[in-house]
């Protein structure tokens, strides 16, 4: 992830989330939203401009990623953990 500073956000580009704003970014690309775990607890997000894909580590890094599709972070097994969050206290 980048370093946080004030006014700062998380972008997505080519798929990898956390990367720093670039000419031809756009809101959408920092956006994401909370929804109930696809595991069924905590919290998944998902991107706003791909609302099919879900935030998911892969090897330390964190993608925009669908389940199943042809990226390596893709990879349906374990989609459901791998794309949920339990936050802890004052996160959630």
């Amino acid at each position: 992830m980048t370093t946080r500073t004030r006014l700062s956000r998380a972008r997505r580009a080519s798929g990898v989330v956390g990367t720093p704003v670039t000419s031809g970014s756009s809101a959408a690309d920092a956006t994401f939203w909370a929804q109930h775990g696809n595991s069924g607890a905590g919290h998944s997000l998902k991107s706003f401009d791909v609302p099919e894909r879900d935030v998911r580590h892969h090897r330390f890094v964190g993608y925009v990623a669908s389940n199943g599709g042809i990226d390596p972070w893709d990879s349906p097994s374990p989609w459901a953990q791998g794309t949920s969050r339990l936050a802890a206290t004052p996160w959630s």
